[in-house]
Order: structure tokens, then sequence, then C-alpha cells
């Protein structure tokens, strides 16, 4: 699953990152997207937004 996270930096500049989950529901998919998100990345002021950017994802 691809996971863009919308962040506010702490130059209150707004950034986008992907992630590429594989867990086995989307609410799994979305935590450790966050939890990945929050090791990797230093300067953080805020997550704004946790979107599944997957080919299809907002289909029926």
């Amino acid at each position: 699953m691809l996971i863009n996270i919308e962040y506010l930096g702490t130059d209150g500049q707004v950034y986008i990152a992907t992630a590429e989950v594989y867990e086995s529901s989307e609410a799994k998919a979305f935590a450790q997207a966050v939890l990945d998100f929050e090791a990797s990345f230093t300067g953080v002021a805020h997550i704004l937004k946790v979107k599944n950017v997957t080919l299809g994802a907002d289909r029926n």
C-alpha cells in the first residue's frame, strides 16, 4: 500500500512523504507508516494528513 504523509516542517513549509507499507489491514498500514515516518524524519512540527494513494484506493 502506498501512503502519503503530508506534514508541516518546523520552517513552516508543507511537505509530502510517501511510504510503501505491507500490512494486512489499512489501519495497520497507516499506523506502521506513521511509526516509520516518525523514526526517519526530524524537524516535523505536525502531521497534517495521512492518505492511501494506492492505485484505485478511492474506488468502490
